[in-house]
């Protein structure tokens, strides 16, 4: 098993991880909603025993309060970074051809797959991105290099969620978007290295996604 502790085999798994949501978000009957990709990144960390109890250690009042103060001052610089695109509007194409595919109301599918972000993407993503990837690059790697790293394939998988809507996929608005998903993962990160906690990042990212 230490083998998958290797910081080059855990960026491989992450880039694997990024190409089953493309997948899921342009060939699977069931897009937007990356079921498959959302199980692996949750489960793989613990069934290779890269996740455990320690990482999910009991964290301070400081660290919970600190990560519901950077959650807010996330979104608020996200808020700024996002403010000249529409998000709105890319997501709605992508959620329309949802729409299409699943049979149901535009509306629908919104409240379900917002539903599954809120539900899955706090938890599901920190024990990946950071419990896993950072915390592996962080054997061969510095602070910096391990948090730049592991947000840069945290926030290049998030161009898998718009693919739905190719060809039509603003790129732009895309790009400025899992931009702000750099800086929030960078955030997060350093909130991790601080605490050596998974439980700080988890409960800013459940409030960050509540804000946003």
């Amino acid at each position: 098993m230490s083998s998958v502790r290797d910081p080059a085999i855990a960026i491989g798994i992450a880039l694997v991880l990024t190409a089953v949501a493309a997948l899921e978000n342009t060939v699977a009957p069931w897009a937007p909603f990356y079921a498959v990709y959302a199980a692996l990144a949750l489960g793989l960390p613990f069934a290779l025993k890269a996740v455990t109890l320690r990482d999910l250690r009991r964290p301070t009042l400081r660290s919970c309060v600190g990560g519901i103060v950077l959650a807010v001052a996330l979104h608020g610089i996200v808020s700024v970074m996002t403010m000249r695109v529409d998000l709105a509007g890319m997501f709605g194409r992508v959620l329309t051809v949802a729409a299409v595919r699943l049979a149901a109301a535009p509306e629908v599918v919104a409240r379900w797959y917002l539903l599954f972000i809120q539900a899955w993407a706090g938890f599901g993503e920190e024990v990946f991105y950071r419990g896993y990837v950072q915390k592996t690059l962080r054997t061969r790697c510095t602070p910096a290099v391990s948090i730049a790293a592991a947000s840069l394939l945290f926030a290049t998988r998030h161009y898998a969620q718009v693919l739905l809507s190719w060809p039509h996929v603003d790129w732009t608005t895309a790009t400025v978007w899992v931009a702000a998903s750099f800086v929030v993962s960078v955030a997060l990160g350093w909130l991790y290295e601080k605490t050596r906690s998974l439980w700080p990042p988890i409960l800013a990212h459940y409030v960050f996604n509540l804000l946003a």
